[in-house]
């Protein structure tokens, strides 16, 4: 941030030096008046097109960070564009130029690629029969790979008319080899689990096709275990008329079965990187072991549950209502004991939390000290310190 602010604040000596250039020449002889005028318009129209592109370079805030896996880097949006930082804040760069509206960033865990997704509003013609002013479908989101600098960016899942369908909930396996994700058909009318092999681009729908106007099943939230042999996603009645439960799919034999049963309010499932617990929320935040038994209540609700690294703790987002609207940070242990609030802020919320690999620091998009932007902050809450 400080290279950017003396970047913008540099454009006051170029504008003075040139004027006076420009003051210099008007006093020799031969120098006409029209051309003096055109030498100032140049100049400030150079001056006008730098501020501009300094300020795409560098954004002054930014949303949905995540850390890269060898913890060296943090990708983040501006703009529907996607950005890379240093967790310090130095070495801002950016990794997208066009025109694409990315929405959020997955980095494979063995950091050599990312997994973006993208949105874009349904676009009509003569062989498209959905109305993007219907409401229906109004707009799509595709998943796209690419290298870790932003470059050879391709489509993770085609078909003829992509912008009929949406692709959601990406989870990356382990070995970095295949993306699970959701994949909803055209105006709503079913959903289904898809599997890609990111090297081939060969997809597997292992649970078949779920059509929710048929009454059937939504599902949603899949999650691949730390070990890569199992898939955890959430199955529950598109009409609210059933349970919710947690499903397991076995990847070697494709089979599924139900961990947990409860009342339609269960979401968010995660495992644990240890592989051996689950969280997620109903009504509260609750934890189990990874075959269902032991349910357990942390007593606290919150928003985008991450677990940390060594999975003794959870970090969570908590909003409060009362008197005036106040997002806290919090982090409890495992086993529902220390609850603490990292801090507290009534200046807006936050959309997106993540640990660093090492479990010594969280990123999110907040506004802690009064201003809105991606900050850092130590895992015991003595440090914080914005870095876009």
């Amino acid at each position: 941030m400080a290279e950017h602010f003396r970047q913008s604040v540099d454009v006051v000596p170029v504008v003075g030096n040139a004027m006076r250039s420009v003051s210099n020449k008007v006093k020799r002889p031969g120098i006409g008046k029209r051309a003096v005028l055109t030498l100032i318009f140049v100049t400030f129209v150079a001056v006008f097109l730098l501020v501009i592109l300094a300020n795409r370079a560098f954004p002054t805030d930014g949303y949905l960070p995540v850390w890269s896996p060898d913890g060296k880097t943090i990708f983040f949006l501006n703009q529907s564009q996607i950005y890379a930082i240093n967790p310090d804040g130095s070495g801002l760069r950016r990794l997208t130029f066009d025109s694409k509206a990315y929405s959020a960033v997955f980095p494979a865990p063995d950091g050599k690629k990312l997994l973006v997704a993208r949105r874009f509003h349904l676009r009509q013609s003569e062989n498209d029969p959905s109305d993007p002013d219907s409401g229906v479908f109004p707009y799509t989101q595709q998943l796209d790979l690419m290298d870790v600098d932003g470059s050879n960016s391709k489509p993770l899942f085609g078909v003829a008319n992509p912008w009929h369908f949406e692709s959601v909930s990406p989870t990356w396996s382990p070995d970095s080899k295949q993306v699970a994700f959701i994949y909803k058909y055209p105006d709503a009318l079913g959903v289904t689990l898809v599997i890609v092999n990111i090297d081939t681009l060969a997809y597997s729908a292992p649970i078949g096709d779920i059509y929710q106007g048929m009454g059937e099943p939504e599902i949603s939230s899949p999650d691949w275990s730390p070990g890569g042999n199992e898939l955890l996603f959430l199955r529950a009645d598109a009409q609210g008329n059933a349970d919710s439960e947690l499903v397991i799919l076995e990847i070697h034999n494709l089979t599924t079965h139900a961990i947990a049963h409860r009342d339609n309010t269960l979401s968010a499932p995660t495992w644990s990187p240890d592989g051996k617990r689950i969280a997620g929320l109903s009504r509260v935040i609750y934890t189990m072991n990874a075959d269902g038994t032991n349910l357990h209540s942390l007593g606290d609700d919150g928003d985008y549950l991450r677990w940390s690294p060594d999975s003794k703790q959870i970090a969570f987002i908590k909003y409060r209502t009362i008197n005036q609207p106040t997002m806290e940070l919090h982090i409890i242990n495992a086993d529902g004991s220390n609850n603490r609030t990292l801090f507290s802020s009534a200046q807006g919320n936050s959309a997106h939390l993540d640990w660093s690999p090492d479990g010594q620091w969280l990123v999110l998009d907040s506004s802690p000290q009064g201003a809105r932007g991606i900050y850092v902050i130590s895992a015991d809450g003595t440090h914080l310190h914005r870095i876009v």
